[in-house]
C-alpha cells in the first residue's frame, strides 16, 4: 500500500512539475503574445459585481488569446487565462485604438492580478510604443 502511495505521489509531482514547466515567465521577463484586441467594460467600485446595480463602469483594453497561458505566482501556483487586461500608459490608448477588433502581436510582461481594478486573472503590460 505504501509503495502504491509513493508511486501515486511521484506521478502527481511529475505531472505538476510538467504543467508548471509549460507556464510563461512573469515579470520582469518579456514574452510575445498574439490575440485579438478588445475593449471591455467591467463592473468597478463599490462592489465590482454589476453596473446595473450601481457599480461604476471600468473600461479597459483586453487581449483575447486563442488558448490560455499561465504564469506562476509567488507561491509557485499556476494562474491561467485566455483574456488579459492590458495595463496601458495614457498615451498608449491612442496607439492601440485603431487595432481594436484586430489580431495583434505584442511584446510585454505578464503578471497576476493584484487589485479589484484588475478584472482578469492575469495582467499584461505591453512594451511602451509597441502596437504590434
Amino acid at each position: 500500500m505504501l509503495r502504491h502511495f509513493t508511486c501515486l505521489f511521484a506521478l502527481l509531482l511529475a505531472a505538476s512539475t510538467a504543467a508548471n514547466a509549460q507556464c510563461l515567465p512573469g515579470q520582469p521577463s518579456v514574452v510575445r503574445l498574439t490575440g485579438v484586441l478588445e475593449r471591455v467594460t467591467f463592473a468597478g467600485p463599490p462592489n465590482y459585481e454589476s453596473i446595473q446595480s450601481g457599480d461604476a463602469p471600468e473600461t479597459y483594453f483586453v487581449l483575447r488569446l486563442p488558448a490560455p497561458v499561465c504564469v506562476l505566482d509567488s507561491d509557485q501556483s499556476a494562474i491561467s487565462a485566455n483574456r488579459l487586461q492590458l495595463l496601458l500608459e495614457p498615451g498608449q490608448y491612442k496607439l492601440f485604438r485603431p487595432r481594436l477588433g484586430k489580431r495583434i502581436t505584442l511584446p510585454g510582461e505578464l503578471w497576476p492580478a493584484e487589485t479589484g481594478h484588475h478584472h482578469t486573472p492575469l495582467m499584461f503590460t505591453p512594451d511602451r510604443g509597441k502596437t504590434g
